[in-house]
Order: structure tokens, then sequence, then C-alpha cells
């Protein structure tokens, strides 16, 4: 495994329910887990002398 999965493995889980509006089926309430996503832009950066910046929070 490469390094950037391996902090995503050791990002803390989170979790978000979320309730929205489906054209078709009605109210559709759903539970996501999972890394922020700014865990997996900062997992997937690359090294520190980049000319991009880091993403920040």
């Amino acid at each position: 495994m490469e390094a950037g999965g391996q902090q995503l493995d050791a990002s803390p889980p989170r979790e978000a329910q979320v309730a929205f509006a489906c054209a078709t089926s009605g109210i559709q309430h759903h539970c996501f887990t999972g890394p922020l996503p700014h865990d997996v832009l900062a997992a997937a950066s690359p090294a520190s002398g980049s000319k991009f910046p880091s993403p920040t929070r």
C-alpha cells in the first residue's frame, strides 16, 4: 500500500447523515462513512517542495 493509502487508513472515521429530495422517490436518507474530502486531498498531494499549495481547512 502506498503512503497516501496508509494516511487515509489512519484518518479518524467520519460519518455524515444526509437527506435529500429525489424527483422520483421522494425524500432519501443516506449515511456516508469515510475520510473527509480534505483528508483525501492531503493524502494525494505531491511531496513537500511542490509548486502547488497544500489544501487548507
